[in-house]
């Protein structure tokens, strides 16, 4: 199997305790499969880059996503922003990146909800200018946690701006 450059290993030693070490070894394998894969990038297609398509136990590799019982407890010790939301987030925001490349927005707006935060964090990690629009007297958590990555959070309420002490708002 191909190795892992040393600083991927370093950033995914973090989440090394959150698996059991029999897990750990497959999500090793799925991301370097994934790192190699061309075109789309699914379980399969990481195995078959690696050769492990032809074990008579690789489906036991898709259990690490199908089954995945996430512990946000021991996530939540290296991301507290963001463990509070559910694992498909980390699996959006690849996908979310991936669509700026073609599309190159000119901005990006959430609208709340968890849904929006992975948008949001691509738009940032590509340097796209960001937004959330806060039409609720009361923002829910994801809007406030992701408005400490956004240019600007949009309020429908003025009664709003105490909950976001920390960015530029303003009442649309």
């Amino acid at each position: 199997m191909s190795q892992l450059p040393t600083q991927i290993i370093q950033v995914l030693a973090h989440f090394r305790p959150v698996f059991t070490r029999p897990t750990w070894d497959k999500v090793l394998v799925l991301v370097t499969g994934t790192l190699l894969a061309r075109g789309r990038r699914t379980v399969t297609a990481a195995l078959k880059q690696l050769g492990f398509h032809v074990y008579e136990d690789f489906s036991l590799f898709h259990h690490v996503l199908n089954r995945a019982n996430c512990s946000c407890p021991p996530l939540a010790r290296f991301f507290p922003p963001l463990s509070c939301f559910p694992p498909p987030l980390f699996v959006a925001l690849p996908s979310c990146g991936r669509s700026y490349l073609n599309f190159r927005p000119p901005a990006v707006l959430g609208m709340g909800g968890f849904t929006s935060t992975a948008p949001i964090m691509a738009g940032r990690i590509r340097r796209v200018p960001t937004f959330i629009h806060e039409s609720n007297a009361i923002p829910g958590k994801a809007n406030r946690t992701t408005a400490r990555m956004v240019r600007a959070v949009l309020l429908g309420f003025k009664e709003c701006a105490p909950f976001f002490p920390r960015a530029h708002t303003e009442v649309t």
